[in-house]
């Protein structure tokens, strides 16, 4: 036996009464204080709205967006245009090492140079980071074994909001050579490894 289960104090109530009165309170403020916020949750009219509370008063509800964090901007996407080399064969083999220079067109200043690459083993090369607006896409080709360079679907390309990805693909044809002329034949892989003419 314990002598406190016995004891009652001046009002005449026992003291294990007391005990478990003081014990419901403690429970009841830890739960009020401590609640569980996917419960609190339940509660709240603004649940859609907002994304934090403060639990002693309940949601914001004066009207204003007060718990919604601001959103941060996206980052700009750059455009990026594509450009493949090819002979003009029958199997349109991949031309490596072709100079490929891209230029920005203004309607005031012409053309701007922005880049100059080479292509790599596929004949192609790519251009990144490109701002929105007009470019022209042009190849330097030897004239002694190279015509005009043909450019599909064009050599100008536009670079927009709606239009981030542009590829172009130059076809090269090789000059008749003439009877005369002693430059070296240019090798290609087309019709069974044939020499281009």
């Amino acid at each position: 036996m314990d002598y406190k289960d016995y004891q009652c104090d001046s009002q005449g109530i026992e003291l294990n009464e007391l005990e478990e009165l003081f014990e419901d309170a403690r429970y009841n403020n830890y739960h009020h204080n401590h609640c569980d916020h996917h419960d609190h949750h339940n509660h709240c009219d603004h649940h859609d709205h907002c994304n934090h509370h403060d639990h002693n008063h309940g949601c914001c509800d004066d009207g204003r967006d007060c718990c919604k964090r601001p959103q941060p901007k996206p980052i700009p996407k750059k455009g990026t245009i594509e450009v493949q080399s090819l002979l003009g064969c029958s199997d349109g083999e991949p031309i490596s090492g072709m100079p490929i220079e891209l230029y920005k067109v203004d309607c005031n200043t012409g053309f701007e140079l922005v880049d100059c690459k080479y292509t790599d083993r596929c004949g192609k090369v790519c251009f990144k980071c490109l701002e929105d607006g007009l470019y022209a896409v042009k190849q330097p080709v030897d004239r002694c074994y190279f015509e005009a360079p043909e450019y599909y679907p064009c050599y100008e390309v536009c670079i927009s909001p709606r239009n981030k990805y542009a590829k172009v693909i130059i076809i090269n044809r090789l000059r008749d050579r003439e009877e005369d002329c002693n430059r070296p034949p240019i090798r290609c892989r087309c019709n069974n490894g044939a020499c281009c003419q």
